[in-house]
């Protein structure tokens, strides 16, 4: 079938004017993508990390506010912007001259925003001005600090630190504390990033910013097969537990249980997993954080591993279901409950309940040593490794987010293409969309998620617009809406979680089709066509932030011409 679709494609004599390909292209630079904040994904190596992020500003003109000088003892550092060649060949390399003196230190430093506290990675392009010689400059991410070589050769220099603050520093010093500096440096220094990171060590590529931080799309994998998934795009979600991976903290009220800190690998590849382990005592054995959440549906996961005992309970508003963590199967279910489990890296799995709750409520974490079993005597030495608690209101659960202190707010993925990077292709008159993608649930009950939407910038969209969506409760359609008439309402089937769907729609007037994962074709003969379309919104409506995917996009194509039913039915197998 995969062959007798390439040679339909081959078989197209316009071919697909837009191929958007998110397992093997990456993000196709006539797209714009936003997301307000840091997110994680799953990466290439099945591990839970960041997205790309630059969270330095002004990472190529590094003579402006607000990166800034100080000394103690010293000079404060000259910096001349535009005085040399970077290292992706335009005159915009920093001259920085540094001389501490008799002093302790002079530095050239950007105090970042205040974000989640974790593990950072800093890094930086410098060489001599000169070009010749070597200079022994500080490069110092908040407290942690690290002699760097500077040759008259661009290196990019890099270091981890966890910063001990909400607001750290990047730094380019000279200071008596590092060994090995010099008294005076005559530098050029380019892209400036601050990333954050799990387990990498080196730094990712290079994304510069101006006023604002960087936040990239995500392009996710399963965490077993390490096959690529696509493009990531989720609504916005808060994580209502704080120290989601701190069991030690106190706002993890103990039962019957130790907590050995850091004792495992986690899914994000560091060892950041905590061990509950049982005490002697008869009863339950568990950690609860309480009084989080409110009225709705609401849905709780975390991250857990056998160390000992090979079940676990979560419970949510004293409702219990049993997971068995060893073989990812799940026991009991509670009433009210929906439940699912899936595998993570380094032998976890992701327990994940659903219930709507009366109002706030405690989440707890309980051991147990076989379905239907809450409560007995601990041998003192067995427990279960968690990692990553989350709490957040919705009927299924998204992306991990990480807390401590506060809960943190994942914004929503936006992707769009507008302007000539859509009229260039688009064909108001007829044309066909084709695209491949899944969801992470099922049924939608709450709002439908758009897979794409052929539409206007205006808020009145529905007025005029083609979108190919999984509606409520999870039925797969295609509207196609002209002057605020429906011109068509074709359905498919009904959504299954992380499951692909193949979906091929054509318009043209009073001649509209839809086809999906190969089945029959459903047809509408009757209905004009929009105009004056002028965007594509990528996994959400297009003119906001709505109603989004919650799922993965794999490919989408367009073909400038309304393809006949046969082919539709052939390019969606």
């Amino acid at each position: 079938m995969n062959r007798l679709r390439t040679r339909l494609r081959a078989s197209i004599a316009s071919g697909p004017l837009v191929l958007l390909d998110f397992i093997s292209g990456g993000l196709d630079p006539r797209i714009t993508f936003s997301r307000g904040s840091n997110a994680t994904l799953v990466d290439s190596t099945g591990k839970i990390t960041y997205a790309p992020a630059n969270l330095m500003l002004q990472s190529q003109t590094m003579a402006v506010s607000p990166w800034a000088g100080d000394t103690v003892g010293g000079t404060i550092p000259t910096a001349t912007a535009n005085a040399g060649v970077a290292p992706d060949g335009t005159t915009t390399a920093t001259r920085l001259q540094l001389n501490r003196g008799a002093g302790t230190f002079s530095r050239w430093q950007q105090t970042t925003p205040a974000f989640p506290a974790g593990s950072f990675l800093a890094s930086i392009w410098m060489k001599t001005t000169s070009g010749t010689g070597t200079a022994n400059v500080g490069l110092r991410n908040d407290v942690t600090a690290t002699n760097c070589v500077v040759t008259g050769a661009w290196q990019r220099f890099s270091l981890v630190n966890t910063p001990a603050t909400a607001n750290p520093s990047v730094q380019i010093l000279l200071f008596t504390s590092i060994p090995g500096n010099d008294v005076t440096a005559d530098i050029l220094v380019w892209g400036a990033q601050l990333e954050p990171v799990t387990y990498q060590t080196a730094p990712s590529t290079y994304v510069a910013t101006t006023t604002a931080a960087y936040y990239g799309p995500r392009f996710d994998y399963d965490p077993v097969t390490l096959a690529a998934k696509g493009l990531l795009i989720e609504e916005q979600r808060t994580n209502l537990l704080t120290y989601s991976e701190q069991f030690d903290n106190a706002i993890w009220v103990k039962g019957g249980v130790t907590v050995s800190v850091n004792a495992t690998t986690s899914p994000d590849g560091t060892a950041t997993a905590d061990k509950i382990v049982e005490d002697t005592s008869t009863g339950n054995h568990n950690v609860f954080n309480g009084g989080a959440g409110a009225a709705g549906a609401h849905t709780m996961s975390v991250f857990a591993k056998p160390a000992g005992r090979d079940w676990i309970i979560v419970r949510i508003e004293g409702i219990d279901t049993w997971f068995n963590v060893a073989s990812g199967t799940i026991g009991t279910i509670g009433v009210g409950i929906t439940a699912s489990i899936a595998p993570a890296a380094n032998g976890f799995y992701r327990c994940t309940i659903t219930k709507t709750l009366a109002g706030a409520t405690a989440c707890t974490y309980r051991l147990a040593t076989g379905n239907n079993i809450s409560s007995y005597t601990g041998d003192g030495t067995s427990g279960i490794f968690l990692y990553g608690a989350q709490l957040e209101a919705g009927a299924f659960a998204t992306s991990y987010i990480p807390t401590v202190a506060s809960q943190v707010t994942r914004s929503a993925d936006v992707a769009t293409m507008t302007g000539t990077n859509f009229s260039s292709w688009y064909n108001q008159s007829e044309g066909t969309f084709v695209a491949d993608f899944d969801v992470l649930v099922s049924a939608n009950a709450v709002a439908p998620g758009h897979v794409l939407a052929a539409t206007t910038a205006s808020t009145q969209n529905n007025i005029n617009r083609i979108w190919m969506w999984n509606g409520t409760p999870g039925v797969l359609r295609n509207t196609v809406n002209s002057g605020g008439v429906n011109s068509a309402e074709l359905t498919g089937p009904t959504t299954v979680a992380n499951t692909i769907f193949k979906v091929a729609a054509a318009y043209r007037v009073n001649d509209y089709a839809f086809a999906t994962n190969g089945g029959a074709v459903a047809t509408d003969t009757s209905g004009a066509v929009p105009v004056g379309l002028t965007l594509l919104g990528i996994g959400q409506r297009g003119d906001t932030a709505l109603e989004n995917l919650n799922g993965h996009i794999r490919q989408i194509a367009y073909y400038n011409t309304r393809l006949p039913n046969a082919t539709l039915q052939a390019l969606s197998a």
